[in-house]
């Protein structure tokens, strides 16, 4: 079934149909159809580029509170290897920001809890232990154990 706008009207400009699925309307009650919405999107984007450096730091900023300037800083700083196991990053992402969850819960961060950059290893094995250092020592006492047993076998 054909929507039809405020105006009356059940086409847009370029005549696409105005269908449930590519009809909206905007917070300022403003209607369109999303098929041209995203052509327009499109050609913005075309025509004001980015770089990739532009994306990661506006990336940054809003994640992590911290420039692409401070990252770098923070990857000199650390010789480029990872701030928990000191390996170099293998992969084909950059390091992943770490900052401590007790002051900003969740993905972000306000940047003044940064605590370094860590390897995707590192990074998931602290995100899966919560952070709890009484977990992380019950592991590391555990894979002692584990190991102790092997040679004594």
């Amino acid at each position: 079934m054909v929507q039809v706008s405020k105006s009356g009207k059940t086409h847009c400009k370029n005549e696409h149909a105005y269908f449930p699925d590519n009809y909206f309307v905007n917070a300022h009650g403003g209607t369109g159809c999303k098929e041209c919405m995203r052509a327009a999107a499109k050609r913005w984007k075309s025509n004001h580029p980015r770089t990739s450096n532009q994306n990661r730091n506006t990336n940054l900023k809003h994640l992590y509170g911290i420039k692409l300037d401070d990252y770098n800083a923070l990857l000199t700083a650390q010789n480029g290897l990872c701030a928990a196991c000191y390996s170099p990053n293998n992969s084909k992402r950059a390091f992943h920001v770490d900052h401590d969850h007790n002051c900003c819960p969740g993905k972000r961060s306000c940047g003044k809890c940064v605590r370094g950059l860590l390897c995707s290893s590192c990074n998931t094995t602290l995100g899966h232990s919560k952070e709890s250092i009484e977990r992380l020592y019950a592991l590391i006492t555990y894979i002692k154990a584990a190991s102790q047993r092997q040679v004594n076998d």
